[in-house]
């Protein structure tokens, strides 16, 4: 697709149906998608981390061990730290999918224009074909 899309000479792209679609396919993908994707990432680590330091504080505060008040206080802070990490990469998260989820009403114009050009070349070779035929 990407070749009918592209000039014989200089490889220069036309503003045809399928050059369209191949923009807005890479835009989606490279973009939108891949920022959400990324996020996504980075809110499922934050979480994980958020809950091995939870666990960690609900064993320590089970089991009090002498000398580890520090520690303790240390990993409080880091879960309340985390719980706040955990609230900004979820509604990064959040901003980053309802964003791509806004691109698809043109990923779907640009689909339907390329499969409407696709429809009209195949009607004119038929009605090519046809004419052929009857000049037989």
């Amino acid at each position: 697709m990407e070749e009918r899309a592209q000039d014989d000479f200089d490889s220069r792209v036309f503003d045809t149906p399928a050059a369209k679609l191949l923009a807005a396919l890479e835009s989606f993908l490279a973009q939108d998608l891949a920022q959400a994707l990324t996020a996504r990432t980075k809110y499922r680590d934050v979480r994980r981390e958020l809950s091995l330091n939870s666990k960690k504080v609900q064993e320590m505060e089970a089991n009090p061990v002498p000398h580890a008040a520090e520690r303790l206080a240390k990993l409080k802070t880091q879960v309340e730290e985390g719980g706040k990490q955990m609230e900004e990469a979820r509604e990064e998260l959040m901003r980053l999918f309802m964003a791509a989820e806004q691109q698809k009403p043109a990923l779907q114009s640009s689909v339907h224009a390329y499969l409407q050009a696709q429809l009209k070349f195949h009607e004119a070779c038929a009605a090519s074909s046809e004419a052929a035929l009857a000049n037989l």
